[in-house]
């Protein structure tokens, strides 16, 4: 389990820049690779985040400054102890149990404490574990009490109906939820939503990187490790040519 992290000196939320982590699958990596970049050449500690699905593990681990390449390596144990790469069904059906095991020893032990009102995480209420009436709602969680609180929040996030454990949904707080993402997905609306109809805030979209894009990786697909590898590399790069075009700067500006 992590060590608990100093938190830094809050600030009013709407004076804090937001960057917001949109679903992804397997891009999850990808978005790691770019809180590394982000990590290495800026101090994201006065920034709020917005994660739904994949990306709610991107902004708890970015706002508890968890070292990216550590999260990597533990991911890289926990699947070869899965035997991940030889398994016909890949992640399939195992993937909610590492998940969990894997937040459980990266994040700090007062992550809770420091992901309040600092983090927005989205989960989609259902009124059936069927998922056959709607509608579906949005359901944003930013008060965690404890480690596992934030831990159970994250799952209801990133709960991928059958996929991530063969149930159809997880419950929070006496809500059937299932992964953040899908009213975005079903009803095809853009990623720019702003929690309290804050000031602009910065997407982080594995759609915006062509590079990576020219690989055709499928969401949920099992590839190969050099090729997580690969996608973790491509965002670190992107997040230092953020950096290096002064997109960040430029956005953080507006806050000043």
């Amino acid at each position: 389990m992590g060590k608990s992290r100093a938190k830094s000196e809050p600030q009013p939320s709407d004076s804090r820049p937001l960057i917001v982590f949109p679903g992804g699958g397997i891009y999850f990596w990808w978005q790691a690779g770019v809180v590394q970049g982000l990590q290495k050449r800026i101090n994201v500690d006065s920034f709020d985040f917005t994660g739904a699905s994949a990306g709610s593990l991107s902004a708890v681990f970015a706002a508890c400054g968890v070292d990216m390449m550590q999260a990597f390596h533990l991911a890289q144990k926990l699947a070869e102890e899965k035997n991940v790469w030889t398994r016909k069904e890949g992640l399939a059906g195992i993937w909610g149990d590492m998940i969990y095991q894997w937040l459980d020893e990266l994040l700090p032990e007062n992550a809770a404490e420091i992901c309040t009102d600092r983090v927005d995480m989205v989960a989609v209420s259902v009124t059936s574990v069927r998922l056959s009436f709607l509608p579906l709602k949005r359901k944003s969680i930013t008060r965690f009490k404890t480690k596992k609180d934030l831990i159970e929040a994250c799952m209801a996030s990133v709960h991928v109906p059958m996929f991530l454990d063969g149930k159809m949904s997880r419950s929070l707080d006496g809500d059937i939820c299932v992964d953040g993402s899908i009213t975005f997905v079903l009803r095809n609306k853009p990623w720019h939503f702003k929690p309290q109809d804050r000031k602009p805030s910065l997407m982080i979209h594995h759609q915006d990187d062509k590079e990576l894009m020219a690989r055709k990786w499928n969401f949920l697909e099992t590839i190969s490790l050099d090729q997580f590898e690969e996608m973790f590399e491509m965002g670190q790069k992107y997040a230092e040519e953020m950096i290096d075009k002064k997109t960040l700067e430029s956005f953080i500006q507006e806050y000043s």
